[in-house]
């Protein structure tokens, strides 16, 4: 998962008039002269700017500065060229950490998702540049290609009281006691509502059993 950032917007922009065909990847600037994620969208979204893209990406953040639905400056193949009329910009951190390529292959699965399985190409497909200097498309595309890891679903409110009421249970001994050593806790033994909570309850309880 990243941060994304919408804050800033590039006024380098324009309305999209054909369909978006692939992405193209860029890098910030050259390591050596040492570019930063803040320094990088704040020069594209200067007034008086000439260029722009459509993310700005760095291990755990994007930074959205144009809408993929409409035309950012970024290709350099002029002002009816492809580069910049049907693809989508991304600019990468240039140090290109393992997380910065596991942001860039997330924000990749989620457009191909939205658009399509676009295909990526360097800036220096569209014109004559270092850019993206090493950056790994093949790396990209493996790991946009795997299937992103499954986020745990929020409890429920029922699931959250079961659990409030378990670890007062468990912990604060607010339940009463049985005969038979369950807990009675409002009016239900602890047993059948951990059974109604099944592996999520129990998970949250391991968790606070470690803390």
């Amino acid at each position: 998962m990243y941060d994304l950032i919408t804050s800033s917007t590039s006024p380098f922009r324009a309305a999209r008039t054909r369909q978006i065909l692939s992405i193209t990847i860029h890098w910030w600037d050259k390591p050596e002269r040492r570019p930063s994620f803040d320094g990088t969208v704040a020069w594209l979204c200067r007034p008086e700017t000439t260029a722009s893209a459509h993310y700005v990406v760095e291990d755990g953040r994007v930074a959205c500065i144009v809408s993929p639905d409409e035309v950012a400056w970024h290709a350099g193949d002029g002002g009816d060229g492809p580069g910049n009329m049907t693809s989508i910009g991304i600019e990468c951190n240039p140090r290109g950490s393992d997380g910065d390529y596991a942001t860039v292959a997330e924000l990749v699965r989620e457009l191909r998702a939205a658009y399509g399985d676009l295909p990526l190409y360097p800036h220096r497909h569209w014109t004559t540049t270092e850019c993206p200097g090493t950056y790994d498309l093949d790396r990209i595309n493996q790991l946009a290609a795997t299937p992103a890891a499954p986020q745990e679903e929020d409890m429920t409110p029922e699931q959250n009281r079961m659990l409030v009421a378990i670890y007062d249970a468990l912990f604060n001994k607010k339940g009463s006691p049985k005969g038979d050593n369950k807990s009675i806790v409002g009016g239900e033994a602890l047993d059948d509502l951990i059974n109604k909570g099944q592996l999520k309850i129990l998970k949250a309880i391991d968790d606070l059993k470690g803390k």
